[in-house]
Protein backbone atom coordinates (compact mmCIF):
# COMPACT_ATOMS: atom_id res chain seq x y z
CA UNK A 1 0.00 0.00 0.00
CA UNK A 2 1.60 3.14 -1.02
CA UNK A 3 1.81 6.41 1.73
CA UNK A 4 -0.53 9.22 1.17
CA UNK A 5 1.20 12.38 -0.40
CA UNK A 6 1.07 14.43 2.69
CA UNK A 7 3.81 11.90 4.74
CA UNK A 8 6.30 12.82 2.70
CA UNK A 9 8.56 15.28 4.48
CA UNK A 10 7.63 19.21 4.23
CA UNK A 11 11.26 20.08 4.03
CA UNK A 12 11.01 17.69 0.19
CA UNK A 13 8.16 19.56 -1.01
CA UNK A 14 9.66 23.32 -0.32
CA UNK A 15 13.24 22.26 -1.34
CA UNK A 16 12.57 20.10 -4.43
CA UNK A 17 9.26 19.98 -5.38
CA UNK A 18 7.29 23.00 -5.39
CA UNK A 19 10.25 25.36 -7.16
CA UNK A 20 9.49 23.07 -9.85
CA UNK A 21 5.58 23.78 -10.51
CA UNK A 22 4.42 26.92 -12.74
CA UNK A 23 3.36 29.44 -10.60
CA UNK A 24 -0.34 29.07 -11.66
CA UNK A 25 -0.18 25.60 -10.40
CA UNK A 26 0.97 26.66 -7.48
CA UNK A 27 -2.41 28.44 -6.88
CA UNK A 28 -4.64 25.86 -7.67
CA UNK A 29 -2.61 23.20 -5.21
CA UNK A 30 -3.37 25.75 -2.64
CA UNK A 31 -7.16 25.16 -3.40
CA UNK A 32 -7.21 21.69 -2.52
CA UNK A 33 -7.16 21.38 0.83
CA UNK A 34 -5.48 22.98 4.36
CA UNK A 35 -2.39 21.15 4.18
CA UNK A 36 -1.48 22.80 0.88
CA UNK A 37 -2.95 25.97 1.55
CA UNK A 38 -0.73 26.39 4.64
CA UNK A 39 2.77 24.88 3.04
CA UNK A 40 2.09 27.55 -0.67
CA UNK A 41 1.53 30.14 1.61
CA UNK A 42 5.11 29.28 3.51
CA UNK A 43 7.12 33.03 3.48
CA UNK A 44 10.34 31.26 3.16
CA UNK A 45 9.31 29.53 0.29
CA UNK A 46 8.43 32.64 -1.24
CA UNK A 47 11.61 34.41 -0.15
CA UNK A 48 13.68 32.04 -1.69
CA UNK A 49 11.24 32.17 -5.17
CA UNK A 50 12.25 36.04 -5.08
CA UNK A 51 15.85 35.09 -5.35
CA UNK A 52 15.34 32.17 -7.91
CA UNK A 53 12.70 34.01 -10.40
CA UNK A 54 13.02 37.34 -9.93
CA UNK A 55 16.51 38.42 -8.44
CA UNK A 56 15.56 40.27 -5.49
CA UNK A 57 18.08 39.62 -2.53
CA UNK A 58 16.68 40.56 1.05
CA UNK A 59 18.87 43.22 1.98
CA UNK A 60 16.79 44.24 5.02
CA UNK A 61 15.45 42.98 7.95
CA UNK A 62 12.63 41.45 6.59
CA UNK A 63 11.31 37.99 7.58
CA UNK A 64 7.36 37.88 6.30
CA UNK A 65 5.61 39.15 3.71
CA UNK A 66 7.10 37.83 0.98
CA UNK A 67 4.02 36.21 -1.21
CA UNK A 68 2.56 39.16 -1.45
CA UNK A 69 5.96 40.71 -2.19
CA UNK A 70 6.46 38.41 -5.33
CA UNK A 71 2.88 38.89 -6.44
CA UNK A 72 3.25 42.52 -6.59
CA UNK A 73 6.79 43.12 -6.98
CA UNK A 74 6.03 41.80 -10.80
CA UNK A 75 4.53 45.17 -11.35
CA UNK A 76 6.91 47.77 -9.26
CA UNK A 77 6.71 51.50 -9.81
CA UNK A 78 9.74 53.39 -8.95
CA UNK A 79 9.30 56.70 -7.06
CA UNK A 80 12.01 59.73 -6.81
CA UNK A 81 11.89 63.05 -5.06
CA UNK A 82 14.18 65.94 -3.72
CA UNK A 83 16.80 67.76 -5.48
CA UNK A 84 16.17 67.92 -9.25
CA UNK A 85 19.83 69.24 -10.64
CA UNK A 86 22.09 66.82 -12.48
CA UNK A 87 19.53 64.54 -13.65
CA UNK A 88 19.29 62.96 -10.89
CA UNK A 89 15.73 62.31 -10.79
CA UNK A 90 15.75 60.51 -14.60
CA UNK A 91 13.34 62.73 -15.58
CA UNK A 92 14.29 64.88 -18.76
CA UNK A 93 12.17 67.52 -18.81
CA UNK A 94 11.72 67.37 -14.90
CA UNK A 95 12.34 71.68 -14.81
CA UNK A 96 9.54 72.34 -17.04
CA UNK A 97 7.09 70.11 -15.50
CA UNK A 98 7.81 71.00 -11.86
CA UNK A 99 9.09 74.58 -12.60
CA UNK A 100 7.17 75.82 -9.72
CA UNK A 101 8.49 73.74 -7.04
CA UNK A 102 12.08 75.28 -7.03
CA UNK A 103 15.14 73.23 -7.17
CA UNK A 104 13.30 70.22 -6.09
CA UNK A 105 10.09 68.16 -5.85
CA UNK A 106 8.68 67.99 -2.86
CA UNK A 107 6.57 64.78 -2.92
CA UNK A 108 6.94 60.99 -4.90
CA UNK A 109 6.80 61.17 -8.47
CA UNK A 110 6.81 58.08 -10.62
CA UNK A 111 9.58 57.57 -13.06
CA UNK A 112 8.69 56.04 -16.10
CA UNK A 113 10.42 52.45 -16.27
CA UNK A 114 8.76 50.79 -18.92
CA UNK A 115 8.54 46.94 -19.29
CA UNK A 116 11.62 47.01 -16.44
CA UNK A 117 11.13 45.12 -13.54
CA UNK A 118 13.20 47.05 -10.66
CA UNK A 119 13.75 45.10 -7.47
CA UNK A 120 16.87 47.04 -6.13
CA UNK A 121 18.08 50.82 -6.24
CA UNK A 122 20.57 53.06 -4.17
CA UNK A 123 21.42 56.42 -4.52
CA UNK A 124 24.49 58.84 -5.16
CA UNK A 125 25.71 61.56 -4.04
CA UNK A 126 24.19 63.32 -7.62
CA UNK A 127 22.65 59.78 -9.04
CA UNK A 128 20.42 56.58 -8.36
CA UNK A 129 21.14 53.32 -9.79
CA UNK A 130 18.55 50.17 -9.86
CA UNK A 131 19.00 46.85 -10.52
CA UNK A 132 16.60 45.00 -12.54
CA UNK A 133 15.12 40.84 -12.24
CA UNK A 134 17.46 40.22 -15.23
CA UNK A 135 20.30 41.53 -13.06
CA UNK A 136 20.81 44.53 -15.59
CA UNK A 137 22.16 47.72 -14.51
CA UNK A 138 20.22 51.03 -14.98
CA UNK A 139 21.33 54.56 -13.58
CA UNK A 140 20.74 57.93 -14.17
CA UNK A 141 22.06 61.57 -12.93
CA UNK A 142 25.91 62.31 -12.87
CA UNK A 143 28.78 60.11 -10.77
CA UNK A 144 30.48 63.71 -10.00
CA UNK A 145 28.63 67.43 -9.31
CA UNK A 146 29.62 68.82 -12.69
CA UNK A 147 28.44 71.57 -15.00
CA UNK A 148 29.81 70.28 -17.62
CA UNK A 149 27.65 67.36 -19.77
CA UNK A 150 30.24 65.05 -21.20
CA UNK A 151 28.24 62.45 -23.88
CA UNK A 152 30.83 59.68 -22.99
CA UNK A 153 29.68 57.61 -20.30
CA UNK A 154 32.94 56.88 -19.98
CA UNK A 155 33.38 59.87 -17.92
CA UNK A 156 32.79 60.45 -14.50
CA UNK A 157 31.04 63.80 -15.80
CA UNK A 158 28.64 62.68 -18.09
CA UNK A 159 24.85 63.45 -16.82
CA UNK A 160 22.33 60.90 -18.12
CA UNK A 161 18.90 62.83 -17.86
CA UNK A 162 16.67 59.64 -18.16
CA UNK A 163 17.64 55.93 -17.01
CA UNK A 164 20.23 54.08 -19.56
CA UNK A 165 20.72 50.65 -19.16
CA UNK A 166 24.41 49.05 -18.76
CA UNK A 167 25.12 45.87 -20.09
CA UNK A 168 27.73 44.36 -18.18
CA UNK A 169 29.88 41.17 -18.84
CA UNK A 170 27.79 39.15 -16.32
CA UNK A 171 24.54 39.51 -14.35
CA UNK A 172 24.42 41.46 -11.25
CA UNK A 173 23.72 40.62 -8.27
CA UNK A 174 23.57 43.00 -5.60
CA UNK A 175 24.67 47.03 -5.90
CA UNK A 176 25.77 49.79 -3.02
CA UNK A 177 26.62 53.23 -4.48
CA UNK A 178 29.39 55.52 -2.55
CA UNK A 179 29.17 59.44 -3.26
CA UNK A 180 30.82 59.01 -6.67
CA UNK A 181 31.53 55.62 -7.40
CA UNK A 182 28.98 52.08 -7.60
CA UNK A 183 30.67 48.62 -6.26
CA UNK A 184 28.31 45.88 -8.61
CA UNK A 185 28.48 41.61 -7.53
CA UNK A 186 27.56 39.69 -9.77
CA UNK A 187 26.10 36.06 -9.74
CA UNK A 188 29.32 34.37 -9.62
CA UNK A 189 30.61 36.91 -6.64
CA UNK A 190 32.81 39.09 -8.92
CA UNK A 191 33.18 42.55 -7.88
CA UNK A 192 32.61 45.16 -10.40
CA UNK A 193 34.05 48.94 -9.70
CA UNK A 194 32.03 51.59 -11.74
CA UNK A 195 33.95 54.96 -10.90
CA UNK A 196 32.57 55.93 -14.46
CA UNK A 197 29.69 54.23 -15.74
CA UNK A 198 30.69 53.14 -18.94
CA UNK A 199 34.18 51.81 -17.92
CA UNK A 200 33.09 48.84 -15.27
CA UNK A 201 36.63 47.55 -13.91
CA UNK A 202 36.66 43.88 -12.44
CA UNK A 203 38.51 43.87 -9.05
CA UNK A 204 41.09 41.08 -9.24
CA UNK A 205 42.97 40.52 -6.24
CA UNK A 206 44.23 37.50 -4.04
CA UNK A 207 42.78 37.83 -1.39
CA UNK A 208 39.32 37.05 -2.77
CA UNK A 209 37.24 34.68 -4.55
CA UNK A 210 40.48 32.24 -4.80
CA UNK A 211 38.57 29.24 -6.59
CA UNK A 212 40.52 27.33 -4.00
CA UNK A 213 38.79 28.46 -1.23
CA UNK A 214 34.92 29.26 -0.79
CA UNK A 215 35.94 30.98 2.59
CA UNK A 216 37.58 34.03 -0.08
CA UNK A 217 34.15 34.01 -1.28
CA UNK A 218 33.19 37.68 -1.57
CA UNK A 219 29.22 37.71 -0.16
CA UNK A 220 28.99 41.64 -0.17
CA UNK A 221 29.85 44.72 -1.25
CA UNK A 222 29.47 48.13 0.48
CA UNK A 223 30.94 51.57 -0.95
CA UNK A 224 31.61 54.18 1.43
CA UNK A 225 31.65 57.48 0.76
CA UNK A 226 34.94 57.85 -1.08
CA UNK A 227 36.10 53.97 -0.49
CA UNK A 228 35.51 50.51 -0.94
CA UNK A 229 34.56 47.71 1.76
CA UNK A 230 33.93 44.06 0.85
CA UNK A 231 33.27 41.12 3.07
CA UNK A 232 33.83 37.44 2.65
CA UNK A 233 32.24 34.45 3.82
CA UNK A 234 35.26 33.89 6.55
CA UNK A 235 33.81 36.92 7.65
CA UNK A 236 36.88 38.76 6.30
CA UNK A 237 36.89 42.86 5.59
CA UNK A 238 38.92 44.65 2.41
CA UNK A 239 38.89 48.27 1.91
CA UNK A 240 40.47 50.42 -0.63
CA UNK A 241 40.32 53.58 -2.01
CA UNK A 242 39.67 54.10 -5.79
CA UNK A 243 40.18 57.72 -5.57
CA UNK A 244 43.43 58.03 -4.34
CA UNK A 245 46.79 56.00 -3.70
CA UNK A 246 47.65 53.68 -6.36
CA UNK A 247 44.31 52.00 -6.88
CA UNK A 248 43.36 55.79 -7.54
CA UNK A 249 46.21 56.00 -10.16
CA UNK A 250 45.29 52.32 -12.01
CA UNK A 251 41.72 54.10 -12.47
CA UNK A 252 42.75 57.29 -13.58
CA UNK A 253 45.32 56.04 -15.77
CA UNK A 254 43.11 53.43 -17.49
CA UNK A 255 40.67 56.45 -18.06
CA UNK A 256 43.17 58.79 -19.48
CA UNK A 257 44.82 56.20 -21.80
CA UNK A 258 41.35 55.80 -23.53
CA UNK A 259 41.22 59.40 -23.64
CA UNK A 260 43.87 59.99 -25.33
CA UNK A 261 43.16 57.18 -28.18
CA UNK A 262 41.98 57.44 -31.41
CA UNK A 263 38.06 57.53 -31.05
CA UNK A 264 37.73 58.90 -28.31
CA UNK A 265 33.97 58.14 -26.73
CA UNK A 266 33.05 55.29 -29.05
CA UNK A 267 32.71 52.38 -27.07
CA UNK A 268 31.03 54.49 -24.20
CA UNK A 269 28.95 56.58 -26.53
CA UNK A 270 25.14 55.88 -26.62
CA UNK A 271 24.24 55.98 -30.48
CA UNK A 272 20.85 58.15 -30.67
CA UNK A 273 17.84 56.74 -30.27
CA UNK A 274 19.32 53.70 -27.91
CA UNK A 275 18.97 53.73 -24.34
CA UNK A 276 21.46 50.63 -23.64
CA UNK A 277 25.02 50.33 -24.05
CA UNK A 278 27.02 47.63 -23.66
CA UNK A 279 30.06 48.40 -21.03
CA UNK A 280 33.88 48.48 -22.09
CA UNK A 281 34.58 46.54 -19.08
CA UNK A 282 38.07 46.00 -17.95
CA UNK A 283 40.44 43.66 -15.85
CA UNK A 284 41.65 45.78 -12.62
CA UNK A 285 44.41 43.90 -10.59
CA UNK A 286 45.05 45.17 -7.14
CA UNK A 287 45.89 43.94 -3.32
CA UNK A 288 42.91 45.10 -1.18
CA UNK A 289 43.85 46.58 2.45
CA UNK A 290 42.33 43.48 5.03
CA UNK A 291 40.93 45.39 7.96
CA UNK A 292 41.77 43.34 11.71
CA UNK A 293 40.48 40.56 12.71
CA UNK A 294 37.00 40.73 15.46
CA UNK A 295 38.96 40.93 18.54
CA UNK A 296 37.21 37.62 20.21
CA UNK A 297 38.78 38.05 23.63
CA UNK A 298 37.54 41.14 24.23
CA UNK A 299 34.08 41.15 23.40
CA UNK A 300 31.19 40.24 25.88
CA UNK A 301 28.92 37.42 25.43
CA UNK A 302 25.69 38.32 24.33
CA UNK A 303 22.51 37.08 25.32
CA UNK A 304 20.84 34.87 22.44
CA UNK A 305 17.61 36.62 19.99
CA UNK A 306 14.69 35.58 21.18
CA UNK A 307 13.19 32.05 20.22
CA UNK A 308 16.77 30.71 19.62
CA UNK A 309 17.28 27.86 22.47
CA UNK A 310 20.06 28.29 24.83
CA UNK A 311 21.42 24.96 24.30
CA UNK A 312 22.50 25.62 20.67
CA UNK A 313 25.97 25.94 20.45
CA UNK A 314 27.14 29.23 19.27
CA UNK A 315 29.02 29.60 16.00
CA UNK A 316 32.16 30.90 15.60
CA UNK A 317 32.35 34.54 16.31
CA UNK A 318 32.57 36.15 12.41
CA UNK A 319 30.99 39.50 10.77
CA UNK A 320 28.36 38.70 8.78
CA UNK A 321 27.44 42.49 7.63
CA UNK A 322 29.00 45.55 6.49
CA UNK A 323 28.17 49.08 5.79
CA UNK A 324 30.27 52.09 4.90
CA UNK A 325 30.48 55.49 5.57
CA UNK A 326 32.84 59.00 5.12
CA UNK A 327 36.38 57.17 6.62
CA UNK A 328 34.40 54.72 8.81
CA UNK A 329 33.51 50.66 8.68
CA UNK A 330 30.42 49.29 10.53
CA UNK A 331 30.62 45.53 11.14
CA UNK A 332 27.87 43.18 12.86
CA UNK A 333 28.48 40.02 14.04
CA UNK A 334 26.71 36.88 13.80
CA UNK A 335 26.62 37.24 17.75
CA UNK A 336 24.78 40.32 18.14
CA UNK A 337 27.52 42.90 18.44
CA UNK A 338 28.29 46.26 16.52
CA UNK A 339 31.82 47.11 15.87
CA UNK A 340 33.37 50.24 14.07
CA UNK A 341 36.68 51.12 12.45
CA UNK A 342 36.86 54.79 12.35
CA UNK A 343 39.88 57.33 11.01
CA UNK A 344 41.22 59.31 13.94
CA UNK A 345 39.28 62.60 13.65
CA UNK A 346 42.39 64.80 14.14
CA UNK A 347 43.84 63.06 11.16
CA UNK A 348 41.10 64.86 9.02
CA UNK A 349 40.62 62.45 6.90
CA UNK A 350 44.40 61.78 5.22
CA UNK A 351 43.63 58.47 3.04
CA UNK A 352 47.60 57.75 3.26
CA UNK A 353 47.50 58.50 6.80
CA UNK A 354 44.63 56.17 7.38
CA UNK A 355 45.97 53.23 5.17
CA UNK A 356 49.32 53.32 7.41
CA UNK A 357 46.82 53.03 10.75
CA UNK A 358 45.11 49.85 9.67
CA UNK A 359 48.26 49.09 8.10
CA UNK A 360 50.54 49.12 11.30
CA UNK A 361 48.31 47.95 13.89
CA UNK A 362 47.30 51.57 15.00
CA UNK A 363 43.37 51.34 14.10
CA UNK A 364 41.57 47.95 15.10
CA UNK A 365 37.25 47.01 15.60
CA UNK A 366 35.91 49.45 18.64
CA UNK A 367 33.16 47.59 20.16
CA UNK A 368 29.73 49.88 20.38
CA UNK A 369 27.77 48.34 23.23
CA UNK A 370 25.07 51.15 23.65
CA UNK A 371 24.44 49.97 20.04
CA UNK A 372 24.49 45.64 21.25
CA UNK A 373 23.48 45.84 24.47
CA UNK A 374 19.62 47.35 25.07
CA UNK A 375 20.01 47.77 28.89
CA UNK A 376 19.78 51.52 28.30
CA UNK A 377 16.78 51.79 25.63
CA UNK A 378 15.39 49.69 28.06
CA UNK A 379 15.31 51.56 30.38
CA UNK A 380 14.86 54.73 28.24
CA UNK A 381 11.16 53.17 27.32
CA UNK A 382 10.53 51.28 30.62
CA UNK A 383 10.03 47.75 28.18
CA UNK A 384 11.78 44.63 28.20
CA UNK A 385 12.06 42.18 25.43
CA UNK A 386 13.65 44.74 22.82
CA UNK A 387 14.98 42.56 19.83
CA UNK A 388 18.96 43.22 19.49
CA UNK A 389 20.47 45.15 16.10
CA UNK A 390 20.24 42.41 13.40
CA UNK A 391 20.98 45.00 10.58
CA UNK A 392 23.26 47.91 9.86
CA UNK A 393 23.26 51.02 7.22
CA UNK A 394 25.86 53.84 6.99
CA UNK A 395 26.17 56.78 4.47
CA UNK A 396 28.15 59.85 4.60
CA UNK A 397 28.34 60.65 8.79
CA UNK A 398 26.04 58.80 9.76
CA UNK A 399 25.00 55.29 10.81
CA UNK A 400 22.38 52.93 11.92
CA UNK A 401 22.02 49.63 13.50
CA UNK A 402 18.42 47.99 13.63
CA UNK A 403 16.15 45.18 14.32
CA UNK A 404 12.59 44.03 13.34
CA UNK A 405 9.68 42.97 15.13
CA UNK A 406 6.67 44.07 17.21
CA UNK A 407 9.73 44.97 19.84
CA UNK A 408 12.21 46.17 17.22
CA UNK A 409 14.62 49.10 17.98
CA UNK A 410 16.49 51.62 15.81
CA UNK A 411 19.42 53.27 16.61
CA UNK A 412 21.30 56.75 15.05
CA UNK A 413 24.88 57.65 15.53
CA UNK A 414 26.94 60.40 14.02
CA UNK A 415 30.44 61.11 13.48
CA UNK A 416 33.65 59.34 14.27
CA UNK A 417 34.23 59.48 17.50
CA UNK A 418 30.22 58.51 18.31
CA UNK A 419 29.51 55.43 20.81
CA UNK A 420 26.20 56.51 22.33
CA UNK A 421 22.91 56.13 20.18
CA UNK A 422 20.33 58.58 19.39
CA UNK A 423 17.06 57.32 19.91
CA UNK A 424 14.14 58.64 17.84
CA UNK A 425 11.27 57.50 20.03
CA UNK A 426 8.87 57.55 17.11
CA UNK A 427 11.11 54.70 15.29
CA UNK A 428 10.94 52.47 18.35
CA UNK A 429 8.26 49.42 18.30
CA UNK A 430 7.52 50.15 14.31
CA UNK A 431 8.54 46.70 12.71
CA UNK A 432 11.38 48.83 10.98
CA UNK A 433 12.76 46.61 8.01
CA UNK A 434 15.05 48.79 6.65
CA UNK A 435 16.78 52.29 7.35
CA UNK A 436 18.62 54.90 4.85
CA UNK A 437 20.50 57.83 5.03
CA UNK A 438 20.83 61.21 3.34
CA UNK A 439 23.18 63.53 4.03
CA UNK A 440 20.75 65.60 6.20
CA UNK A 441 17.66 63.30 5.62
CA UNK A 442 16.69 59.93 6.62
CA UNK A 443 14.43 57.55 5.88
CA UNK A 444 12.42 54.66 7.10
CA UNK A 445 10.39 51.24 6.32
CA UNK A 446 8.10 49.21 7.71
CA UNK A 447 7.60 45.60 7.41
CA UNK A 448 4.29 46.76 6.71
CA UNK A 449 5.26 48.49 3.67
CA UNK A 450 4.77 52.40 4.80
CA UNK A 451 7.65 54.85 4.42
CA UNK A 452 9.03 57.65 7.00
CA UNK A 453 10.64 60.49 6.59
CA UNK A 454 12.34 63.18 9.12
CA UNK A 455 15.30 65.48 9.37
CA UNK A 456 16.27 68.68 7.04
CA UNK A 457 13.73 69.43 4.33
CA UNK A 458 16.98 69.56 2.17
CA UNK A 459 15.05 70.78 -1.34
CA UNK A 460 12.29 68.44 -1.02
CA UNK A 461 13.90 65.16 -0.07
CA UNK A 462 11.42 64.48 2.75
CA UNK A 463 8.52 64.09 0.36
CA UNK A 464 6.13 64.98 2.41
CA UNK A 465 4.35 67.50 0.03
CA UNK A 466 4.36 70.81 -0.99
CA UNK A 467 5.39 73.18 1.81
CA UNK A 468 3.45 76.13 0.66
CA UNK A 469 0.32 73.52 0.41
CA UNK A 470 0.60 72.14 3.64
CA UNK A 471 -0.96 73.20 6.60
CA UNK A 472 1.12 75.80 8.74
CA UNK A 473 3.37 73.51 11.50
CA UNK A 474 2.72 70.32 9.85
CA UNK A 475 5.41 68.10 9.22
CA UNK A 476 7.39 68.88 5.69
CA UNK A 477 5.05 72.52 5.47
CA UNK A 478 6.31 76.16 7.28
CA UNK A 479 6.15 76.87 10.59
CA UNK A 480 3.61 79.96 9.47
CA UNK A 481 1.15 80.66 7.14
CA UNK A 482 2.54 82.06 3.90
CA UNK A 483 1.34 83.75 0.41
CA UNK A 484 1.30 81.83 -2.19
CA UNK A 485 4.36 82.24 -4.66
CA UNK A 486 5.71 84.84 -2.07
CA UNK A 487 7.68 87.77 -3.00
CA UNK A 488 10.87 88.32 -1.19
CA UNK A 489 10.75 91.00 0.92
CA UNK A 490 13.16 94.15 0.04
CA UNK A 491 15.20 96.39 3.15
CA UNK A 492 17.51 99.03 2.29
CA UNK A 493 21.32 98.09 2.64
CA UNK A 494 24.46 100.15 1.87
CA UNK A 495 23.95 103.34 -0.30
CA UNK A 496 20.76 102.74 0.38
CA UNK A 497 20.64 99.21 -2.20
CA UNK A 498 18.21 97.10 -1.88
CA UNK A 499 18.89 93.54 -0.02
CA UNK A 500 16.83 90.80 -0.66
CA UNK A 501 15.74 88.48 2.19
CA UNK A 502 15.95 85.28 1.78
CA UNK A 503 12.69 83.23 1.96
CA UNK A 504 11.72 81.87 4.88
CA UNK A 505 13.19 77.98 5.60
CA UNK A 506 11.21 75.21 5.82
CA UNK A 507 11.54 73.95 9.97
CA UNK A 508 13.28 70.56 10.35
CA UNK A 509 11.46 67.12 10.86
CA UNK A 510 12.10 65.92 14.31
CA UNK A 511 9.09 62.93 14.20
CA UNK A 512 9.58 60.25 11.92
CA UNK A 513 6.23 60.83 9.42
CA UNK A 514 4.55 58.79 6.87
CA UNK A 515 5.17 59.70 3.32
CA UNK A 516 2.15 59.90 0.68
CA UNK A 517 2.34 57.98 -2.65
CA UNK A 518 -0.83 59.81 -3.71
CA UNK A 519 0.44 62.90 -5.08
CA UNK A 520 -0.06 61.99 -8.78
CA UNK A 521 -3.04 59.71 -9.19
CA UNK A 522 -4.84 60.18 -6.00
CA UNK A 523 -4.74 56.34 -5.10
CA UNK A 524 -2.40 55.98 -1.89
CA UNK A 525 -3.16 51.94 -1.61
CA UNK A 526 0.16 51.23 -2.04
CA UNK A 527 2.95 49.16 -0.92
CA UNK A 528 6.31 50.30 -0.70
CA UNK A 529 9.00 47.69 -0.16
CA UNK A 530 12.40 49.16 -0.77
CA UNK A 531 13.94 53.11 -0.16
CA UNK A 532 17.14 54.66 -0.85
CA UNK A 533 18.45 58.09 -0.21
CA UNK A 534 22.14 59.84 -0.24
CA UNK A 535 22.77 63.62 -0.77
CA UNK A 536 19.19 65.65 -1.12
CA UNK A 537 17.24 62.40 -3.05
CA UNK A 538 15.42 60.00 -2.09
CA UNK A 539 13.62 57.38 -3.97
CA UNK A 540 11.30 53.78 -3.36
CA UNK A 541 10.14 51.14 -5.12
CA UNK A 542 6.17 50.41 -4.58
CA UNK A 543 3.30 48.01 -5.55
CA UNK A 544 -0.30 48.52 -6.31
CA UNK A 545 -1.92 46.62 -3.48
CA UNK A 546 -5.40 47.21 -5.77
CA UNK A 547 -4.08 46.84 -9.22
Amino acid sequence: MSAPIHSIPIEVFLDYLLPQIPITDLCNLACTDRFFASLCADDMFWKRKLKDDLNYSIVDARDKGFKLLYRGIRRPHVYVWGQKDQGRLGISNVDEIYKAHGEGIPFPVELPMKDTRIVSIVAGGWSFAALDEEGQLHVWGMRIASRNNWGDFGESGHRQSTPATLILPEPIASISSGRRHLLALDQKHQVWLLASWGRPALLRSPQINDTSSRLSRVIQVAAGWNHIALLTEAGSVFVEWPFDGELGDKVTSHHETLAQAEGRGKDTTLKEGESALKCAAWELDHPLIELPPVPAQGLPVLAKPVGVDDDVPREELKIIKIAAGEHFVIALTNQGHVLKLAAQPERGGDTTQLKEDIKYGRLTWQYLRHFSELEDVQNAFREKGLEPPTSISATFKTFTAYSVGETSVVLLGTGLDTTTPTIIPGLQNRNIVSVVLGDYHYGALTQDGVMLTWGKHSNGALGLGDPLKLPAGSPGGFAEPVEPNPTPAMEGGMHHVPIIRRRRAVPDVAEPTVVRFDHEDGKNDKFVFAITASGWHTAALVIDLDP
